[in-house]
């Protein structure tokens, strides 16, 4: 992969992207989906060469513990070497962590940003939310906190886990909106080979 094929992994993989592999296979793909064809389509530029017959596929699906129906778009890859590397850094005993060697580059945030962020309002005001429920406390406060320290991002406490384990969400204050815009957004004035870090 191309330095920013990865950067859009990554991105990804912050959110609902997933590396996995059959379970007599020997390399892993890449699969991702979105409500948003628009996002998934983004996303899936980038490893068009890669696809898995060569298509996004339109998917519904019933969900028990909300008693609704839901629509998605998705894609994957073909099974490949690298994803299978990829994998490895990303999931430890079939669980998603945070590799430790992560850089947030303004690709990475960009599509972060656009899969698992939003911009929340509450009480007069407006912050940014980054959905990292899925991560630990401890991994957000060593890889993903420091390197978001000019957005004065912090974690707040968001639902309980099934086994009582309290989850937490990245927070960027209204003050720093604009500024974290910036970032991200200076890439698609520049080449796909930027990887300024924020």
């Amino acid at each position: 992969m191309s330095e920013y094929q990865r950067d859009v992994l990554y991105g990804a993989m912050l959110g609902d992207g997933c590396l996995c592999k059959n379970k007599h296979g020997l390399n892993a793909q890449f699969t991702y989906g979105s409500k948003s064809k628009q996002h998934v389509e983004f996303v899936c530029e980038s490893f068009k060469d890669m696809l898995y017959k060569d298509c996004i596929k339109y998917l519904t699906y019933f969900d028990k513990r909300t008693n609704k129906s839901y629509e998605r778009y998705a894609f994957r890859t073909t099974s490949n070497p690298t994803f299978r590397y990829e994998k490895d850094k990303w999931y430890l005993n079939d669980k998603k962590i945070l590799p430790n060697d992560l850089i947030l580059t303004s690709t990475v945030c960009l599509i972060w940003y656009i899969g698992d962020g939003c911009i929340c309002h509450s009480n007069n005001t407006q912050y940014i939310k980054l959905a990292t429920q899925c991560f630990s406390k401890e991994e957000q406060e060593e890889i993903l906190i420091p390197q978001l320290q000019e957005f004065e991002a912090h974690l707040i406490k968001a639902d309980i886990s099934s086994n009582g384990e309290h989850k937490y969400f990245i927070y960027i204050p209204r003050r720093k909106i604009n500024k974290f815009f910036q970032k991200i957004t200076h890439l698609k004035n520049s080449t796909k080979s930027n990887t300024i870090r924020v």
